[in-house]
């Protein structure tokens, strides 16, 4: 029940966690990106959407080469 408990609790706090984050621009035009709110003065805040964490599909298996006709002349390692 303990352990049931604690894990109802833990989901709840981690669908409410997310970082808020800033842009900031000096006087010389160098950009800097903060999360903290107090440096975060005269910057905008960046609106980033939901972090994309599906993985990459797999990629197909490399095609061999097709093997030559039986009557194609073929050459030999040394001449080519």
């Amino acid at each position: 029940m303990r352990i049931l408990l604690s894990a109802l609790l833990f989901s709840t706090f981690c669908a409410a966690v997310h970082a808020e984050i800033w842009e900031c621009t000096d006087e010389n035009g160098n950009r800097r990106f903060t999360n903290i709110k107090a440096e975060a003065r005269g910057c905008r805040q960046l609106n980033v959407g939901p972090v994309n964490s599906v993985p990459a599909p797999p990629r197909p298996a490399a095609k061999a080469a097709p093997a030559a006709p039986g009557g194609f002349p073929k050459v030999d390692a040394r001449t080519q």
